[in-house]
C-alpha cells in the first residue's frame, strides 16, 4: 500500500491487506498539527481491502477522535466501503463523503465555528443567553425578530444555534454539505441582524439525533432558560411544522416560544349561483 500526504489530505493507494495504521500515523499527526479540525482520507486509489486491512480505519478513527478532531474518508470505491462496513465500530462511526471537496467543506464549517465541545465550553460560560434555534426556512425572519425583542426586554445576550440533525443510521460526523452551507448562511444572516440591533450574539452549529435533546443540553447550562425555536416550513407529507412543535412541547422543559411563518392565505373561492 502507498500512503501519500498531499496538501491537506492523506491519499491511500494499492492493496490494504493488513493493519497499516502505524504507517499512516506520522502523516496523520502532521496533518492534525496543520489542520486541527480533522483529517480527510482519499481512498480512490485503493484496489483491495481485506478484513485485516480494514482494521486500519478503526485505529485511525480512534486516534483522531482522541485528538478532538474529525476523520472523513472520501472517494470510497464500493468494494472498499463494503470491507470497511464489516468492522463494527467503523460501520457506525466512520464518516464517508462522496468527494474530497465535500469532506473539505465539512471540515471548513467545523473550523469556522470551532470544534463543538470547545465552542460550547467557551460560549456557555456567561450563562445569561437567550437561545434561538434556526431552521433555515421562512420562519427564521420572524423568530429573529421575536428573539431580539425578548433579548432587549430581559437584557440578555443571544446564542444562535443551527442544529444539524443526523439520522441514527449515520455517524454524527458525516458530512452533509448542503445542510452545512445552509447553516452557514443562516448564522451569518442572524449575526448581521443582531449586530444591526446592537445585541451581543454568538453563533454555532451542533450535530445531534433529536432537536429537543440538543436544546435541553444547551439550555440546562443557562441560568435564564429561555428558548425561541424557528419551526420548519410547512410540509404536508412530513406533517410540519406540527410534528416538530408537538415533540418540542412534550420534551423541552425550558421556557419555550415556537415561531412559524404565516401560512399563505388560501385562494378566494367564487360563490356558486
Amino acid at each position: 500500500m502507498i500512503v501519500e500526504s498531499v496538501d491537506d489530505i492523506i491519499k491511500l493507494s494499492g492493496h490494504l491487506t493488513s493493519n497499516q495504521w502505524e504507517t499512516i500515523r506520522t502523516a496523520a499527526n502532521l496533518l492534525l498539527k496543520q489542520h486541527p479540525e480533522g483529517v480527510v482520507v482519499d481512498c480512490s486509489g485503493l484496489e483491495e481491502v481485506t478484513p485485516e486491512g480494514a482494521q486500519t480505519f478503526l485505529d485511525m478513527l480512534l486516534h483522531i477522535e482522541s485528538q478532538n478532531a474529525r476523520i472523513i474518508v472520501a472517494n470510497v470505491p464500493p468494494h472498499v466501503e463494503e470491507a470497511i462496513r464489516h468492522v463494527p465500530e467503523v460501520r457506525s462511526r466512520l464518516a464517508i463523503a462522496k468527494s474530497v471537496e465535500d469532506a473539505r467543506k465539512s471540515l471548513t464549517v467545523q473550523q469556522t465555528f470551532a470544534a463543538e465541545a470547545t465552542v460550547e465550553s467557551k460560549t456557555l460560560k456567561p450563562k445569561s443567553h437567550l437561545i434561538i434555534t434556526l431552521s433555515g426556512g421562512r420562519s427564521d425572519t420572524y423568530a429573529l425578530a421575536v428573539a431580539a425583542a425578548l433579548a432587549e426586554m430581559r437584557q440578555l445576550a443571544v446564542m444562535v444555534l443551527y442544529p444539524i440533525m443526523i439520522h441514527r443510521s449515520q455517524p454524527l460526523t458525516v458530512p452533509i454539505p448542503e445542510e452545512e452551507e445552509a447553516g452557514q448562511a443562516a448564522l451569518a444572516e442572524a449575526e448581521q441582524f443582531f449586530e444591526s440591533h446592537r445585541i451581543k450574539c454568538e453563533t454555532f452549529m451542533k450535530r445531534g439525533r433529536a432537536l429537543y435533546a440538543i436544546i435541553e443540553e444547551i439550555s440546562e447550562q443557562q441560568e435564564e432558560k429561555l428558548v425561541v425555536v424557528s419551526l420548519p416550513d410547512a410540509d404536508t407529507r412530513a406533517k410540519e411544522p406540527a410534528s416538530t412543535a408537538e415533540h418540542l412541547l412534550a420534551d423541552v422543559r425550558s421556557e419555550l416560544i415556537l415561531v412559524r411563518h404565516p401560512f399563505d392565505e388560501p385562494p378566494a373561492t367564487t360563490p356558486q349561483e
